[in-house]
């Protein structure tokens, strides 16, 4: 079964009580361990990028949210602003968005979570799957019933927003970090340098040079070359050769 996760800052798990609607029952699931195994790690696993460069005031409760997405979703929602519509946008599949939420006093009390899968999970609020979690990633209960799901008690916040803006709010201007300006996009690294190998003619046999392969790195030694040197200088009949050449010249 395929899974796609998104973990949002979702109006409706802040206030789980002024959100009711009937559920859709998708004909699909979603592999909800995968979800919270996420959301135990979403700092550090880089998978994720913050959204927001500070935690911002919350439009339906007392709390203050911060927001992180799958890297790979983020430039499509950052096309979506709750003071505006007309985003046209949809989340791909297996997007997460994470929805801290922190209380007045600035401490973190849980997160939300929505998931986006396949078309058909849940038509009714854009394929999302749901999840309110303590801090830690464990799942909360209300009513002796886990919060993980297609949730109801979120569907109607979410409906207000319709599809144009994939069922989402997003996050404010004033409230993002700063948004990679897409006419002067970061550089890819520079490729690793490219070992060679060994080289035949640098005068080192290594391997797998051979002496049938590269003669001039492997076919001589120290003695060999030297012996040759003293054959050259014996070449000293050569010198003979001359005075032979010298005692024609007196006839």
């Amino acid at each position: 079964m395929k899974l796609t996760s998104s973990v949002t800052a979702t109006a409706c798990a802040l206030g789980a009580a002024a959100c009711a609607a009937p559920p859709s029952a998708g004909s699909r699931d979603v592999n909800e361990a995968a979800f919270m195994l996420t959301a135990q790690s979403y700092r550090d696993s880089g998978d994720l990028v913050e959204i927001t460069s500070e935690a911002y005031p919350s439009a339906i409760a007392s709390a203050t949210i911060r927001v992180w997405i799958s890297a790979f979703a983020a430039a499509a929602y950052r096309t979506i602003d709750p003071d505006q519509s007309g985003a046209h946008t949809r989340l791909p599949e297996g997007s997460l968005i994470i929805r801290e939420v922190y209380d007045d006093a600035g401490a973190l009390k849980k997160l939300t979570l929505m998931g986006k899968d396949a078309r058909g999970y849940n038509p009714e609020v854009g394929d999302y799957w749901f999840g309110v979690t303590d801090p830690d990633g464990t799942p909360q209960l209300e009513n002796g019933k886990v919060l993980t799901g297609r949730l109801d008690q979120c569907y109607s916040c979410h409906q207000t927003r319709g599809e144009t803006e994939d069922f989402l709010f997003g996050v404010p201007v004033s409230a993002r970090g700063g948004d990679p300006d897409p006419g002067d996009p970061t550089p890819p690294p520079p490729p690793p340098p490219i070992d060679p190998g060994p080289v035949c003619g640098d005068f080192a046999c290594e391997p797998p040079e051979s002496c049938a392969q590269c003669p001039s790195d492997c076919c001589y030694d120290d003695d060999d070359h030297g012996g040759g040197d003293d054959d050259h200088g014996g070449g000293g009949d050569h010198g003979g050769r001359d005075d032979d050449h010298g005692g024609r010249g007196d006839d």
